[in-house]
């Protein structure tokens, strides 16, 4: 007997989906080369994950442990000191 797939497997399946449709909306026109290109890519992933996931959070210990994880991929997978990215902004800029 075949058994279907669970409704939160489709759903966790549609959150990803979600986080690479924002993140693919970016164009290369937006997007320089270097240094520039790779913070402002790495800033659209943080805000990407952030607005599917976190926003997702109801308790403040499962948004510590997200912050904290997101630290780590941003630093491991990025290549950038965690946060550089987001603190050199000016006050008034957006992605």
């Amino acid at each position: 007997m075949e058994v279907g797939l669970s409704p939160h497997f489709w759903s966790l399946l549609m959150l990803y989906a979600y986080l690479l449709q924002g993140v693919l909306l970016i164009t290369p026109e937006v997007l320089p080369d270097g240094a520039t290109g790779n913070q402002k890519l790495t800033r659209l992933w943080i805000h990407e994950v952030y607005r599917v996931f976190y926003d997702r959070l109801v308790d403040d210990e499962d948004r510590e442990l997200f912050f904290e994880m997101c630290q780590n991929v941003v630093t491991k997978q990025f290549k950038v000191f965690a946060w550089s990215c987001l603190l050199s902004l000016p006050s008034n800029h957006c992605l």
